[in-house]
């Protein structure tokens, strides 16, 4: 644990690097398909702000078709 000499607050190292951003991917890689829907990646993500019909997540799909 660290302390921030400012303010007084603790810091958990393991909850510091669990934070931080991580790099993004690099999107020339060889894992593309040929075959539409061969490989599809989906993400979950939550809303701020509920939508009119009450919803609090979105799901998103992408084909990795090239």
């Amino acid at each position: 644990m660290h302390t921030d000499k400012d303010n007084g607050l603790s810091f958990c190292d393991p909850c510091v690097q669990g934070k931080l951003a991580r790099c993004s991917y690099d999107l020339t890689g060889d894992i593309r398909t040929k075959p539409r829907l061969e490989l599809v990646h989906s993400d979950v993500c939550t809303m701020e702000t509920e939508s009119l019909a009450e919803s609090k997540y979105f799901v998103t799909f992408i084909d990795d078709f090239t």
